[in-house]
């Protein structure tokens, strides 16, 4: 298994934050500075990655469209692009609880050792995920109809680079590394966007980036329906 995977994606009570949100029209993107729920947005990119890797391949959202609800929890809701063949077009529908932030890379790459013998320094993993992420071009978001300007994989104030982490492999990984294996160090780079809690109600949220090192393209759209508080 290769050591290192690109995936492209999409991804209660008002947040603590230590900077006022950008207000996009209908819809509020947390700034990059700020913290949602105690984790900065690098956090929160090593938060994602450990949750696409918890959730076993036969409901992994990575690979299935009508699995955007199982092993959501907590006050941030995530989502996910689709991994297949180039270019990638998707559409999902997704019910989403009232008050969930949502956090989710339009681009991003991760970095670990598995099957690296010796293993790469931190310092190379870093590197790795950089390279991948700055082969992408046409990063582009759209809520509800409206472009809302996130900028390029070389000057996005949205690109961040998560800590490292760590996280133990479960079983039905989707990389099919067994059970239990400790995959450390762990590194992302990519660019992510945290959004407020929208109201309730359809919501359409829609990304775009290729890669030109790769040839790989995707489109991605999320027709959200925020339910009604108490539902």
């Amino acid at each position: 298994m290769r050591a290192w995977s690109l995936i492209v994606a999409l991804a209660l009570l008002p947040a603590c934050r230590n900077t006022a949100p950008e207000s996009h029209g209908s819809t509020v993107v947390v700034p990059p500075g700020a913290k949602i729920h105690g984790k900065t947005y690098g956090e929160w990119s090593a938060e994602w990655w450990k949750f696409v890797r918890s959730v076993p391949s036969s409901d992994n959202p990575l690979l299935h469209d009508d699995k955007c609800g199982v092993g959501q929890s907590g006050p941030v809701w995530f989502l996910t692009g689709k991994w297949g063949p180039s270019p990638i077009v998707v559409t999902r529908r997704c019910s989403v609880p009232f008050g969930k932030h949502l956090f989710f890379p339009v681009v991003s790459a991760v970095a670990d050792n598995v099957g690296y013998d010796p293993p790469k320094s931190v310092h190379d993993l870093t590197a790795m995920v950089r390279e991948a992420v700055n082969s992408h071009v046409g990063t582009m978001f759209w809520l509800d109809g409206k472009d809302i300007q996130i900028g390029s994989v070389s000057d996005s104030p949205y690109r961040v680079m998560s800590p490292v982490f760590s996280f133990r492999v479960r079983a039905g990984d989707v990389l099919g590394n067994p059970a239990g294996m400790l995959v450390d160090p762990v590194i992302c780079d990519g660019i992510f966007l945290m959004l407020e809690p929208l109201a309730a109600g359809r919501h359409t949220i829609r990304y775009t980036a290729s890669s030109l090192s790769v040839s790989f393209s995707f489109d991605v759209t999320y027709h959200l329906d925020i339910l009604p508080p108490g539902k």
